[in-house]
């Protein structure tokens, strides 16, 4: 865990304070602003229209924070793909309805002017328009959004430096056991999982043979601890460095699956170095090994915030990982980001290295007696202290 991530582990993210100021004070300044400039424009008495005006600023701020949790539930099919449309499409809405639901207050502010509706409307509008471009401006120096302004999204994956390397993961919507090619072609399910969560995370465990390695899923069982590993799909693979296929550890699921990359690139290779962060705001980063400046891709913002986990660095200097639900491909020289397919917990095997029998395992559940109870402790501490908004854990 790099200083960064044990930081903001312990303190929270710049914009979880600052939705926190926002909240609890934000909200009486803002009111205070706004009933100020009715004051100023209608020549409305102050004690009457901002304490009207904070009040409602209150009450829409009440009705927002529900708003974010409704909408966080039904955010499923946002990608990276249409994420500019919808942060967009989602902050017009937002002013609109502040909009509508300021408006009775103040109506109420002008209740003795005559065309106090049309004012009102007016006046609304004035009031909202300049505080939320000094909201704009605020959240956007709190957040992280360089996954939009540093990364090239790209709509196909014709950058795949190898494509014929195996991604396989654990499917968002059915939780069934995929393998695509690392250029999103020949998607295919294996398995059905049953019960599998969005914290799965693939890795390979040492077969029996002692040559060959077995696919294996790390996931949280039915009291949200990561107690459990079942063996899926037995000599999966061949001639990987196992300490590179397993170095998160057994009973690691995808929610501690962070921090330095798994690397299937030689050593002479190794030009760059990949690490994910805890929170969204930390991203991923590429650090190259001579002078130069790191490349973070990040996206946290008060309506979607998006993990980065599980990546796997590889040769050609390309890099897989989970970004909340998505598998994504980025090429670190072109910055290239595409989507591969929607799932968790990604493994990825070169081609060299696959094996072409796919036999599924008897799943049988294999307690873990080595978890640390200060990892299943902290997991459970920092799920229930999670922030408010759409900060939610991958998935």
């Amino acid at each position: 865990m790099t200083m960064m991530s044990l930081l903001f582990a312990n303190a929270g993210t710049p914009l979880m304070w600052a939705e926190a100021f926002h909240l609890l004070v934000g909200n009486a300044l803002i009111g205070l602003l706004e009933g100020w400039l009715l004051t100023r424009l209608y020549n409305l008495s102050a004690g009457r229209t901002i304490p009207l005006v904070i009040v409602g600023n209150y009450f829409s701020m009440f009705i927002g924070q529900w708003s974010l949790k409704w909408l966080a539930s039904r955010s499923e099919q946002v990608t990276m793909l249409n994420l500019t449309w919808f942060l967009t499409l989602t902050a017009l809405t937002f002013f609109v309805a502040t909009i509508v639901l300021e408006l009775p207050f103040v109506v109420a502010a002008l209740w003795k002017n005559d065309r106090r509706i049309r004012r009102s409307l007016i006046g609304s509008l004035v009031a909202q328009t300049v505080s939320y471009g000094l909201l704009f401006a605020y959240y956007w120096n709190a957040s992280a959004t360089s996954i939009l302004t540093q990364a090239n999204i790209q709509r196909d994956l014709a950058f795949a430096a190898d494509p014929s390397h195996s991604v396989l993961f654990v499917g968002a919507t059915d939780r069934h056991l995929y393998e695509v090619k690392l250029d999103g072609s020949e998607l295919r399910s294996i398995d059905e999982l049953g019960r599998a969560t969005e914290y799965a995370r693939l890795f390979l465990r040492q077969s029996s043979d002692g040559e060959s390695l077995d696919l294996c899923l790390a996931d949280r069982d039915a009291n949200d601890r990561p107690a459990q590993v079942q063996t899926l799909v037995v000599r999966v693979a061949v001639n990987l460095p196992f300490e590179s296929s397993s170095r998160f550890g057994d009973d690691c699921d995808s929610w501690w699956a962070f921090g330095a990359a798994l690397d299937l690139r030689s050593s002479d290779e190794r030009s760059y170095e990949v690490e994910t962060g805890f929170w969204p705001v930390e991203g991923i980063v590429v650090r190259p090994e001579s002078a130069g400046t790191p490349l973070r891709l990040a996206l946290e913002t008060p309506f979607v915030a998006w993990y980065a986990r599980c990546a796997t660095a590889l040769p050609g200097n390309q890099v897989v990982f989970q970004l909340n639900d998505q598998i994504v491909l980025l090429d670190i020289e072109s910055r290239k980001l595409g989507l591969i397919a929607r799932g968790y917990g990604p493994l990825v095997i070169p081609a060299a290295n696959r094996c072409d029998s796919t036999k599924a395992a008897r799943r049988k559940s294999i307690p873990h007696d080595k978890i640390s109870a200060t990892r299943v402790g902290a997991s459970q501490n920092l799920i229930a202290g999670r922030f408010p908004s759409l900060h939610n854990a991958p998935g």
